[in-house]
Protein backbone atom coordinates (compact mmCIF):
# COMPACT_ATOMS: atom_id res chain seq x y z
CA UNK A 1 0.00 0.00 0.00
CA UNK A 2 2.92 2.42 0.72
CA UNK A 3 4.58 1.63 -2.04
CA UNK A 4 1.52 2.38 -4.04
CA UNK A 5 1.02 5.31 -1.98
CA UNK A 6 4.78 6.54 -3.26
CA UNK A 7 3.94 5.68 -7.12
CA UNK A 8 0.64 7.45 -6.54
CA UNK A 9 2.10 10.83 -5.00
CA UNK A 10 5.10 10.41 -7.64
CA UNK A 11 3.29 10.36 -10.49
CA UNK A 12 1.26 13.32 -9.21
CA UNK A 13 4.51 14.86 -8.62
CA UNK A 14 5.88 14.23 -12.31
CA UNK A 15 2.43 15.81 -13.82
CA UNK A 16 2.89 18.63 -12.18
CA UNK A 17 6.31 19.23 -13.10
CA UNK A 18 5.44 18.79 -16.35
CA UNK A 19 2.26 21.11 -16.45
CA UNK A 20 4.80 23.85 -14.80
CA UNK A 21 7.06 23.01 -17.16
CA UNK A 22 4.94 23.17 -20.05
CA UNK A 23 3.71 26.23 -18.86
CA UNK A 24 6.65 27.77 -18.69
CA UNK A 25 7.47 26.51 -22.31
CA UNK A 26 4.26 28.17 -23.08
CA UNK A 27 5.60 31.28 -21.97
CA UNK A 28 9.57 31.18 -23.13
CA UNK A 29 10.67 33.37 -26.15
CA UNK A 30 12.59 31.81 -28.86
CA UNK A 31 16.37 31.50 -28.64
CA UNK A 32 16.85 29.96 -32.36
CA UNK A 33 18.91 32.05 -34.49
CA UNK A 34 19.40 32.12 -38.42
CA UNK A 35 21.39 33.79 -40.98
CA UNK A 36 19.53 36.97 -41.24
CA UNK A 37 17.41 36.85 -37.98
CA UNK A 38 17.15 35.71 -34.04
CA UNK A 39 14.48 34.71 -31.50
CA UNK A 40 13.57 37.73 -29.21
CA UNK A 41 14.96 35.25 -26.89
CA UNK A 42 18.30 35.72 -27.90
CA UNK A 43 17.80 39.78 -27.34
CA UNK A 44 16.04 39.24 -23.97
CA UNK A 45 19.44 38.10 -22.28
CA UNK A 46 20.60 41.35 -22.44
CA UNK A 47 17.66 43.93 -22.33
CA UNK A 48 15.04 42.39 -19.95
CA UNK A 49 14.95 43.40 -16.42
CA UNK A 50 15.51 47.07 -17.19
CA UNK A 51 13.98 48.95 -13.66
CA UNK A 52 13.13 52.96 -14.23
CA UNK A 53 13.75 54.80 -11.34
CA UNK A 54 10.29 53.93 -9.80
CA UNK A 55 10.92 50.03 -9.66
CA UNK A 56 9.13 49.30 -13.06
CA UNK A 57 10.27 46.67 -15.50
CA UNK A 58 10.62 48.87 -19.31
CA UNK A 59 12.20 46.02 -20.66
CA UNK A 60 11.45 46.14 -24.29
CA UNK A 61 10.64 42.52 -24.55
CA UNK A 62 8.09 42.73 -21.48
CA UNK A 63 6.52 45.52 -22.85
CA UNK A 64 6.32 43.91 -26.84
CA UNK A 65 5.75 40.42 -25.77
CA UNK A 66 1.54 41.02 -25.86
CA UNK A 67 1.07 43.39 -28.37
CA UNK A 68 -0.59 42.87 -31.40
CA UNK A 69 2.98 43.19 -33.22
CA UNK A 70 4.74 40.39 -31.21
CA UNK A 71 1.63 38.48 -32.07
CA UNK A 72 1.30 39.19 -35.56
CA UNK A 73 1.46 35.22 -36.94
CA UNK A 74 -0.46 33.80 -33.89
CA UNK A 75 -3.76 36.50 -34.31
CA UNK A 76 -6.47 33.74 -34.31
CA UNK A 77 -8.27 36.45 -36.16
CA UNK A 78 -6.11 37.13 -38.88
CA UNK A 79 -5.34 33.43 -39.53
CA UNK A 80 -9.05 33.17 -40.00
CA UNK A 81 -9.37 35.93 -42.23
CA UNK A 82 -6.54 34.23 -44.60
CA UNK A 83 -8.11 31.05 -44.81
CA UNK A 84 -11.51 32.78 -45.54
CA UNK A 85 -9.57 34.78 -48.62
CA UNK A 86 -7.86 31.25 -49.73
CA UNK A 87 -11.53 29.68 -49.10
CA UNK A 88 -13.04 31.86 -51.86
CA UNK A 89 -10.54 32.39 -53.84
CA UNK A 90 -8.25 29.31 -53.86
CA UNK A 91 -6.55 29.65 -57.00
CA UNK A 92 -4.98 32.77 -55.82
CA UNK A 93 -3.86 30.75 -52.54
CA UNK A 94 0.02 31.62 -53.23
CA UNK A 95 -0.47 35.52 -54.18
CA UNK A 96 -2.90 35.43 -50.69
CA UNK A 97 -0.65 33.78 -48.28
CA UNK A 98 2.68 36.34 -49.79
CA UNK A 99 1.08 39.32 -49.16
CA UNK A 100 0.05 38.17 -45.72
CA UNK A 101 2.83 36.63 -44.01
CA UNK A 102 5.39 39.02 -45.08
CA UNK A 103 4.30 41.73 -42.23
CA UNK A 104 2.53 38.72 -40.05
CA UNK A 105 5.40 36.72 -40.58
CA UNK A 106 8.31 38.14 -41.73
CA UNK A 107 11.04 36.25 -40.79
CA UNK A 108 9.67 33.02 -42.56
CA UNK A 109 9.45 35.03 -45.57
CA UNK A 110 12.52 36.98 -45.64
CA UNK A 111 14.43 33.86 -44.30
CA UNK A 112 12.73 31.64 -47.22
CA UNK A 113 13.92 34.38 -49.73
CA UNK A 114 16.83 34.60 -48.62
CA UNK A 115 17.73 31.05 -48.82
CA UNK A 116 15.87 30.49 -52.07
CA UNK A 117 13.40 28.12 -50.23
CA UNK A 118 10.02 27.55 -50.60
CA UNK A 119 7.44 27.77 -47.79
CA UNK A 120 3.92 27.42 -46.48
CA UNK A 121 1.77 29.46 -44.48
CA UNK A 122 1.82 26.52 -42.90
CA UNK A 123 5.04 26.09 -41.74
CA UNK A 124 4.40 28.87 -38.84
CA UNK A 125 3.08 26.22 -36.53
CA UNK A 126 6.24 24.39 -36.06
CA UNK A 127 8.80 27.59 -36.65
CA UNK A 128 9.67 29.03 -33.64
CA UNK A 129 10.94 32.12 -35.13
CA UNK A 130 7.94 32.55 -37.92
CA UNK A 131 5.81 32.56 -34.82
CA UNK A 132 8.04 35.25 -32.59
CA UNK A 133 6.05 37.79 -34.87
CA UNK A 134 7.24 41.10 -35.67
CA UNK A 135 10.20 40.81 -33.27
CA UNK A 136 13.25 42.68 -32.16
CA UNK A 137 15.81 41.88 -35.32
CA UNK A 138 12.99 42.41 -37.82
CA UNK A 139 12.15 45.94 -36.83
CA UNK A 140 16.01 46.94 -35.81
CA UNK A 141 17.35 45.29 -39.32
CA UNK A 142 15.18 47.35 -41.40
CA UNK A 143 17.10 49.56 -44.27
CA UNK A 144 16.18 53.11 -44.90
CA UNK A 145 16.98 52.61 -48.54
CA UNK A 146 13.55 53.20 -49.82
CA UNK A 147 12.02 54.72 -46.82
CA UNK A 148 8.88 57.27 -47.63
CA UNK A 149 8.75 55.94 -51.20
CA UNK A 150 6.13 53.83 -52.68
CA UNK A 151 8.52 50.94 -53.06
CA UNK A 152 8.38 50.81 -49.44
CA UNK A 153 4.90 49.64 -48.75
CA UNK A 154 3.21 46.83 -49.09
CA UNK A 155 5.79 46.14 -47.78
CA UNK A 156 8.55 46.46 -49.14
CA UNK A 157 11.29 46.70 -46.68
CA UNK A 158 14.86 45.71 -46.95
CA UNK A 159 16.90 43.41 -44.55
CA UNK A 160 20.24 43.19 -45.83
CA UNK A 161 23.21 40.12 -44.38
CA UNK A 162 25.41 42.54 -42.68
CA UNK A 163 23.91 41.50 -38.80
CA UNK A 164 23.57 45.35 -38.17
CA UNK A 165 20.85 46.38 -35.72
CA UNK A 166 19.74 49.75 -35.75
CA UNK A 167 18.76 52.10 -32.79
CA UNK A 168 18.01 55.26 -32.05
CA UNK A 169 21.87 56.00 -29.66
CA UNK A 170 25.02 56.85 -31.24
CA UNK A 171 28.29 55.29 -29.52
CA UNK A 172 26.90 52.29 -28.76
CA UNK A 173 28.10 49.53 -26.61
CA UNK A 174 28.75 46.74 -29.29
CA UNK A 175 30.78 44.22 -27.20
CA UNK A 176 27.97 42.63 -25.48
CA UNK A 177 25.64 42.79 -28.77
CA UNK A 178 28.53 41.20 -30.96
CA UNK A 179 29.58 38.58 -28.52
CA UNK A 180 25.86 37.40 -27.14
CA UNK A 181 24.23 37.77 -30.94
CA UNK A 182 26.67 38.10 -33.55
CA UNK A 183 24.74 41.33 -34.46
CA UNK A 184 26.60 45.16 -34.62
CA UNK A 185 25.23 48.09 -32.64
CA UNK A 186 24.73 50.76 -35.07
CA UNK A 187 23.24 54.25 -34.99
CA UNK A 188 19.97 54.07 -37.87
CA UNK A 189 20.75 55.85 -40.50
CA UNK A 190 23.16 58.28 -40.69
CA UNK A 191 23.35 60.47 -43.55
CA UNK A 192 19.86 59.48 -44.96
CA UNK A 193 17.78 61.72 -43.64
CA UNK A 194 15.72 59.57 -41.61
CA UNK A 195 16.02 57.91 -37.83
CA UNK A 196 14.55 55.21 -36.71
CA UNK A 197 11.34 56.83 -34.68
CA UNK A 198 10.44 58.30 -38.47
CA UNK A 199 6.83 57.32 -39.69
CA UNK A 200 8.09 56.26 -42.63
CA UNK A 201 9.61 52.91 -40.90
CA UNK A 202 6.53 51.71 -39.79
CA UNK A 203 4.89 52.57 -42.86
CA UNK A 204 6.56 49.60 -44.57
CA UNK A 205 3.99 47.09 -43.20
CA UNK A 206 1.19 49.26 -42.14
CA UNK A 207 0.60 51.16 -45.95
CA UNK A 208 -0.53 48.19 -47.30
CA UNK A 209 -2.22 48.03 -51.46
CA UNK A 210 -3.88 44.85 -51.99
CA UNK A 211 -4.64 44.06 -55.63
CA UNK A 212 -8.25 42.31 -56.62
CA UNK A 213 -10.18 40.41 -59.02
CA UNK A 214 -12.71 40.88 -61.92
CA UNK A 215 -15.47 39.35 -62.32
CA UNK A 216 -13.55 35.86 -63.86
CA UNK A 217 -11.92 35.71 -60.52
CA UNK A 218 -8.84 36.42 -61.93
CA UNK A 219 -6.68 39.53 -60.65
CA UNK A 220 -6.37 42.56 -62.93
CA UNK A 221 -3.22 43.15 -63.48
CA UNK A 222 -2.02 46.86 -62.27
CA UNK A 223 -4.70 46.88 -59.81
CA UNK A 224 -4.56 48.74 -56.22
CA UNK A 225 -6.64 48.77 -53.22
CA UNK A 226 -5.64 50.82 -50.53
CA UNK A 227 -6.74 48.44 -48.00
CA UNK A 228 -5.21 50.44 -44.83
CA UNK A 229 -2.90 53.70 -45.34
CA UNK A 230 -2.75 55.66 -42.14
CA UNK A 231 1.14 56.86 -43.38
CA UNK A 232 -0.45 58.31 -46.32
CA UNK A 233 -3.17 60.22 -44.00
CA UNK A 234 -0.73 61.39 -41.84
CA UNK A 235 1.25 62.80 -44.31
CA UNK A 236 -2.29 64.96 -45.60
CA UNK A 237 -1.94 66.09 -41.64
CA UNK A 238 -0.93 68.89 -39.50
CA UNK A 239 1.24 66.02 -37.77
CA UNK A 240 4.30 65.80 -39.70
CA UNK A 241 5.42 70.00 -39.09
CA UNK A 242 4.76 68.77 -35.43
CA UNK A 243 8.51 67.19 -34.59
CA UNK A 244 8.88 63.76 -33.20
CA UNK A 245 6.45 63.49 -31.40
CA UNK A 246 4.04 63.54 -33.38
CA UNK A 247 5.02 60.37 -35.63
CA UNK A 248 3.84 56.81 -35.58
CA UNK A 249 6.41 56.16 -32.74
CA UNK A 250 5.37 59.44 -31.31
CA UNK A 251 1.74 58.15 -29.86
CA UNK A 252 2.14 54.34 -30.38
CA UNK A 253 5.67 54.42 -28.63
CA UNK A 254 5.56 56.87 -26.12
CA UNK A 255 8.94 58.01 -24.35
CA UNK A 256 10.17 59.03 -21.06
CA UNK A 257 13.34 61.42 -20.45
CA UNK A 258 14.39 59.73 -17.81
CA UNK A 259 17.99 57.80 -18.57
CA UNK A 260 17.65 54.03 -18.60
CA UNK A 261 20.17 51.88 -18.51
CA UNK A 262 19.55 49.45 -21.51
CA UNK A 263 21.15 46.60 -21.11
CA UNK A 264 21.90 44.21 -17.89
CA UNK A 265 24.88 43.18 -19.44
CA UNK A 266 28.23 45.16 -20.11
CA UNK A 267 29.69 48.04 -18.92
CA UNK A 268 26.91 49.78 -16.17
CA UNK A 269 26.72 53.17 -14.72
CA UNK A 270 25.45 56.69 -15.55
CA UNK A 271 27.62 56.40 -18.87
CA UNK A 272 25.28 53.97 -20.57
CA UNK A 273 22.26 54.86 -19.31
CA UNK A 274 20.52 56.30 -22.54
CA UNK A 275 17.74 59.34 -23.00
CA UNK A 276 15.10 59.63 -23.99
CA UNK A 277 13.70 56.03 -23.63
CA UNK A 278 11.21 54.58 -25.57
CA UNK A 279 8.14 52.34 -24.06
CA UNK A 280 7.39 49.17 -26.93
CA UNK A 281 4.10 49.89 -25.77
CA UNK A 282 2.78 49.58 -29.55
CA UNK A 283 -0.64 50.30 -28.30
CA UNK A 284 -3.02 50.49 -31.05
CA UNK A 285 -7.15 50.22 -30.64
CA UNK A 286 -7.60 46.27 -30.41
CA UNK A 287 -8.73 45.39 -27.14
CA UNK A 288 -10.73 42.86 -28.43
CA UNK A 289 -7.93 40.78 -29.83
CA UNK A 290 -6.07 41.25 -27.09
CA UNK A 291 -8.71 39.88 -24.70
CA UNK A 292 -8.87 36.83 -26.72
CA UNK A 293 -5.30 36.24 -26.37
CA UNK A 294 -5.01 36.62 -22.75
CA UNK A 295 -7.73 34.13 -22.31
CA UNK A 296 -6.43 31.57 -24.90
CA UNK A 297 -2.99 31.65 -23.91
CA UNK A 298 -2.91 27.78 -23.72
CA UNK A 299 -4.84 27.30 -26.99
CA UNK A 300 -3.00 29.52 -29.61
CA UNK A 301 0.54 28.52 -27.86
CA UNK A 302 1.18 32.31 -26.89
CA UNK A 303 5.04 33.67 -25.31
CA UNK A 304 3.13 36.06 -22.59
CA UNK A 305 1.21 35.82 -19.84
CA UNK A 306 -2.22 37.30 -18.53
CA UNK A 307 -0.28 40.05 -16.73
CA UNK A 308 1.19 41.02 -20.01
CA UNK A 309 -1.84 41.38 -21.43
CA UNK A 310 -3.79 43.20 -18.71
CA UNK A 311 -0.75 45.32 -19.12
CA UNK A 312 -1.46 45.92 -22.25
CA UNK A 313 -5.48 46.42 -22.67
CA UNK A 314 -4.94 49.31 -19.84
CA UNK A 315 -2.61 51.03 -22.01
CA UNK A 316 -4.59 50.61 -24.86
CA UNK A 317 -7.50 51.78 -23.08
CA UNK A 318 -6.08 55.02 -21.89
CA UNK A 319 -5.07 55.63 -25.53
CA UNK A 320 -8.15 54.99 -26.73
CA UNK A 321 -10.11 56.71 -24.42
CA UNK A 322 -7.55 59.88 -24.09
CA UNK A 323 -5.92 60.40 -27.17
CA UNK A 324 -7.77 59.47 -29.75
CA UNK A 325 -11.85 61.83 -29.76
CA UNK A 326 -12.90 64.61 -28.16
CA UNK A 327 -16.68 64.92 -27.67
CA UNK A 328 -18.54 67.56 -27.16
CA UNK A 329 -22.05 68.51 -27.99
CA UNK A 330 -24.78 71.54 -27.25
CA UNK A 331 -28.67 71.69 -27.46
CA UNK A 332 -31.71 73.94 -27.84
CA UNK A 333 -35.43 73.71 -27.29
CA UNK A 334 -37.31 74.48 -30.10
CA UNK A 335 -41.35 74.66 -30.43
CA UNK A 336 -41.91 70.73 -31.26
CA UNK A 337 -38.69 69.09 -29.68
CA UNK A 338 -35.12 69.11 -29.32
CA UNK A 339 -32.04 70.24 -31.14
CA UNK A 340 -28.74 68.30 -30.58
CA UNK A 341 -25.26 68.82 -32.22
CA UNK A 342 -23.02 66.16 -31.44
CA UNK A 343 -19.22 67.28 -31.91
CA UNK A 344 -16.79 64.81 -33.20
CA UNK A 345 -13.12 65.39 -33.31
CA UNK A 346 -10.50 63.48 -34.11
CA UNK A 347 -7.47 63.64 -32.46
CA UNK A 348 -5.45 60.99 -33.96
CA UNK A 349 -2.93 61.45 -37.24
CA UNK A 350 -4.66 59.19 -39.38
CA UNK A 351 -8.52 58.35 -39.63
CA UNK A 352 -10.80 57.64 -37.34
CA UNK A 353 -11.25 54.44 -37.51
CA UNK A 354 -8.18 53.94 -38.79
CA UNK A 355 -6.41 50.83 -40.82
CA UNK A 356 -7.96 47.39 -41.72
CA UNK A 357 -11.84 48.25 -42.65
CA UNK A 358 -13.10 45.89 -40.44
CA UNK A 359 -13.58 48.15 -37.97
CA UNK A 360 -16.19 50.84 -37.36
CA UNK A 361 -16.98 53.56 -34.96
CA UNK A 362 -20.35 55.27 -34.19
CA UNK A 363 -22.81 57.39 -31.82
CA UNK A 364 -25.31 56.60 -29.39
CA UNK A 365 -27.44 58.99 -28.20
CA UNK A 366 -30.32 58.60 -25.80
CA UNK A 367 -32.88 61.06 -24.16
CA UNK A 368 -34.93 60.21 -21.37
CA UNK A 369 -38.08 62.42 -20.00
CA UNK A 370 -38.53 62.85 -15.97
CA UNK A 371 -39.82 60.15 -15.87
CA UNK A 372 -36.90 57.94 -17.56
CA UNK A 373 -39.42 57.32 -20.55
CA UNK A 374 -37.29 57.13 -23.75
CA UNK A 375 -38.11 60.00 -25.58
CA UNK A 376 -35.29 58.79 -28.51
CA UNK A 377 -32.51 56.49 -29.18
CA UNK A 378 -30.02 55.77 -32.07
CA UNK A 379 -27.34 53.68 -32.05
CA UNK A 380 -27.83 51.29 -29.06
CA UNK A 381 -26.52 47.70 -29.49
CA UNK A 382 -27.26 44.33 -28.57
CA UNK A 383 -25.54 41.88 -26.62
CA UNK A 384 -23.93 40.77 -29.28
CA UNK A 385 -22.77 43.85 -30.33
CA UNK A 386 -25.04 44.77 -32.96
CA UNK A 387 -26.65 48.15 -33.74
CA UNK A 388 -30.13 47.82 -33.02
CA UNK A 389 -32.10 49.19 -35.88
CA UNK A 390 -35.76 49.11 -35.40
CA UNK A 391 -36.13 49.25 -39.22
CA UNK A 392 -34.58 47.65 -40.69
CA UNK A 393 -34.59 48.04 -44.72
CA UNK A 394 -33.66 45.25 -46.38
CA UNK A 395 -32.35 46.71 -49.75
CA UNK A 396 -29.68 49.01 -47.63
CA UNK A 397 -26.53 47.23 -47.69
CA UNK A 398 -25.12 49.94 -45.30
CA UNK A 399 -25.96 52.80 -43.05
CA UNK A 400 -25.53 56.30 -45.17
CA UNK A 401 -23.39 59.05 -43.48
CA UNK A 402 -25.69 61.64 -41.88
CA UNK A 403 -25.59 65.23 -41.25
CA UNK A 404 -28.87 65.17 -39.47
CA UNK A 405 -30.94 62.70 -37.72
CA UNK A 406 -34.63 62.75 -36.92
CA UNK A 407 -35.58 59.18 -36.27
CA UNK A 408 -34.24 56.39 -34.24
CA UNK A 409 -33.24 53.92 -37.22
CA UNK A 410 -30.64 56.44 -38.31
CA UNK A 411 -27.22 56.22 -36.90
CA UNK A 412 -24.44 57.68 -37.85
CA UNK A 413 -21.70 55.15 -38.56
CA UNK A 414 -18.16 56.17 -39.55
CA UNK A 415 -16.43 52.94 -41.38
CA UNK A 416 -14.95 51.96 -44.18
CA UNK A 417 -17.34 50.06 -46.68
CA UNK A 418 -15.54 48.12 -49.15
CA UNK A 419 -17.40 47.05 -53.22
CA UNK A 420 -15.88 44.58 -55.90
CA UNK A 421 -15.70 45.50 -59.70
CA UNK A 422 -19.20 45.30 -59.61
CA UNK A 423 -20.23 47.91 -56.95
CA UNK A 424 -21.48 45.12 -54.65
CA UNK A 425 -20.53 45.39 -51.21
CA UNK A 426 -17.84 42.35 -50.44
CA UNK A 427 -16.51 41.52 -46.59
CA UNK A 428 -13.52 39.62 -48.99
CA UNK A 429 -10.07 41.54 -49.46
CA UNK A 430 -9.47 40.37 -52.62
CA UNK A 431 -12.44 41.47 -54.17
CA UNK A 432 -12.25 45.12 -53.19
CA UNK A 433 -11.90 47.34 -55.31
CA UNK A 434 -12.99 50.81 -54.04
CA UNK A 435 -14.74 52.01 -51.49
CA UNK A 436 -18.48 52.65 -51.35
CA UNK A 437 -18.45 54.33 -47.78
CA UNK A 438 -15.64 55.70 -46.17
CA UNK A 439 -16.92 58.69 -43.84
CA UNK A 440 -13.97 57.94 -41.28
CA UNK A 441 -12.95 61.06 -39.54
CA UNK A 442 -9.87 62.63 -41.26
CA UNK A 443 -7.03 64.02 -39.16
CA UNK A 444 -6.81 67.49 -38.76
CA UNK A 445 -5.21 69.53 -40.92
CA UNK A 446 -6.65 66.68 -43.97
CA UNK A 447 -7.87 68.46 -47.54
CA UNK A 448 -8.33 67.51 -50.80
CA UNK A 449 -5.83 69.48 -51.91
CA UNK A 450 -2.91 68.07 -50.39
CA UNK A 451 -0.47 67.20 -53.19
CA UNK A 452 2.61 65.25 -50.64
CA UNK A 453 1.75 62.02 -51.56
CA UNK A 454 4.90 59.79 -52.54
CA UNK A 455 4.28 58.78 -55.91
CA UNK A 456 2.11 57.60 -57.71
CA UNK A 457 -0.68 58.42 -55.01
CA UNK A 458 -3.12 60.98 -54.85
CA UNK A 459 -5.82 61.73 -53.01
CA UNK A 460 -8.07 59.36 -54.19
CA UNK A 461 -6.14 56.81 -52.57
CA UNK A 462 -7.26 58.40 -49.06
CA UNK A 463 -10.09 60.10 -50.15
CA UNK A 464 -13.69 60.43 -48.12
CA UNK A 465 -16.45 58.78 -49.82
CA UNK A 466 -20.29 58.90 -49.46
CA UNK A 467 -20.53 61.96 -47.26
CA UNK A 468 -22.59 64.48 -49.53
CA UNK A 469 -24.46 67.39 -48.21
CA UNK A 470 -22.72 67.47 -45.07
CA UNK A 471 -21.26 71.29 -44.97
CA UNK A 472 -19.46 70.85 -41.59
CA UNK A 473 -17.43 67.57 -42.01
CA UNK A 474 -14.29 68.22 -41.68
CA UNK A 475 -14.40 72.01 -42.48
CA UNK A 476 -11.68 73.22 -43.84
CA UNK A 477 -9.84 70.29 -42.27
CA UNK A 478 -11.12 70.74 -38.98
CA UNK A 479 -10.56 66.96 -38.36
CA UNK A 480 -14.19 67.11 -36.92
CA UNK A 481 -17.82 66.06 -37.20
CA UNK A 482 -21.37 67.35 -36.63
CA UNK A 483 -24.11 65.37 -36.58
CA UNK A 484 -27.24 67.66 -35.70
CA UNK A 485 -30.39 65.61 -34.23
CA UNK A 486 -33.44 66.94 -33.96
CA UNK A 487 -35.79 65.55 -32.20
CA UNK A 488 -39.65 65.66 -31.00
CA UNK A 489 -40.79 65.80 -27.63
CA UNK A 490 -44.16 65.45 -27.98
CA UNK A 491 -46.10 63.64 -25.00
CA UNK A 492 -43.17 63.91 -22.39
CA UNK A 493 -42.04 66.18 -19.67
CA UNK A 494 -38.87 68.38 -19.65
CA UNK A 495 -36.18 68.27 -17.76
CA UNK A 496 -34.71 65.99 -20.41
CA UNK A 497 -31.89 63.93 -19.58
CA UNK A 498 -29.21 63.24 -22.55
CA UNK A 499 -26.27 60.51 -22.84
CA UNK A 500 -23.78 60.60 -26.05
CA UNK A 501 -21.30 57.67 -26.06
CA UNK A 502 -18.73 57.18 -28.79
CA UNK A 503 -18.11 53.54 -29.59
CA UNK A 504 -15.63 51.54 -31.26
CA UNK A 505 -15.14 48.18 -32.60
CA UNK A 506 -12.15 46.40 -33.50
CA UNK A 507 -13.81 44.40 -35.45
CA UNK A 508 -17.50 44.20 -36.59
CA UNK A 509 -20.46 41.88 -36.26
CA UNK A 510 -21.54 41.16 -39.85
CA UNK A 511 -17.46 40.45 -40.20
CA UNK A 512 -17.51 37.83 -37.83
CA UNK A 513 -20.83 36.42 -39.03
CA UNK A 514 -18.93 36.55 -43.01
CA UNK A 515 -15.87 34.25 -41.70
CA UNK A 516 -17.79 31.65 -39.72
CA UNK A 517 -19.46 31.22 -42.87
CA UNK A 518 -16.52 29.75 -43.95
CA UNK A 519 -15.94 25.65 -42.93
CA UNK A 520 -11.76 26.02 -42.34
CA UNK A 521 -9.96 25.47 -39.07
CA UNK A 522 -9.21 28.49 -38.53
CA UNK A 523 -12.59 30.42 -39.04
CA UNK A 524 -14.23 27.80 -36.88
CA UNK A 525 -11.54 28.59 -34.17
CA UNK A 526 -12.15 31.92 -34.00
CA UNK A 527 -15.75 31.72 -33.97
CA UNK A 528 -15.18 29.36 -31.21
CA UNK A 529 -13.16 32.35 -29.51
CA UNK A 530 -15.28 34.65 -30.28
CA UNK A 531 -18.61 33.08 -28.63
CA UNK A 532 -16.74 32.68 -25.48
CA UNK A 533 -18.35 33.70 -22.43
CA UNK A 534 -15.52 35.54 -21.54
CA UNK A 535 -15.04 37.48 -25.17
CA UNK A 536 -16.82 41.17 -24.36
CA UNK A 537 -18.19 42.04 -27.38
CA UNK A 538 -19.54 45.70 -26.73
CA UNK A 539 -18.32 48.50 -27.86
CA UNK A 540 -15.39 50.56 -26.50
CA UNK A 541 -16.47 53.74 -25.16
CA UNK A 542 -13.92 56.10 -26.65
CA UNK A 543 -15.75 59.11 -24.64
CA UNK A 544 -19.40 59.63 -23.28
CA UNK A 545 -20.87 62.74 -21.35
CA UNK A 546 -24.11 63.45 -19.79
CA UNK A 547 -26.16 66.54 -19.49
CA UNK A 548 -29.64 67.80 -18.50
CA UNK A 549 -31.93 69.88 -20.83
CA UNK A 550 -34.52 72.50 -18.64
Amino acid sequence: MKKLLFILLSSFLLLSLFSISLAQAQITLPTETTSLFSGSGVCAQCHDDLIDQSGTNVSPVIMWRSTMMANAAKDPLWRAKVSAEVADLPDLQAAIEEKCIKCHAPILYKQSAHDGLTWSIADIENDPLARDGDSCTVCHQIQADNFGEAGSFSPGFKIFDIREIYGPYDNPNFGPMLRHSNYTPVLAYPGSGYVINDSEHCATCHTLFTSYVGEDNNLIEGSSFPEQVPYLEWLNSGYPSLGADRTCQGCHMPKTLEPINISTVGARGARWKRSPYWYHYFVGGNVLMQNILKNNIDTLGLTATEEHFDSTILKVKDLLTTQAVNLTASSTITDTGLNIDVVIENLAGHKLPTALPLRRAWIHLKVTDASDNIVFESGNWDENGKIIDPNPNPDQDFEPHHDVITSADQVQIYEGIMQDVLGQVTHTLLRAASFAKDNRIPPKGFTEAFAGYPTPYTYNDVAIVGVTDDPDFNLDGSGKDTVHYEISSSGFTSPYNVLVEFCYQTVTPGEVEHLSSYNTTETQLFDDLYAQPTTDKAPVILQSLEFTIQ
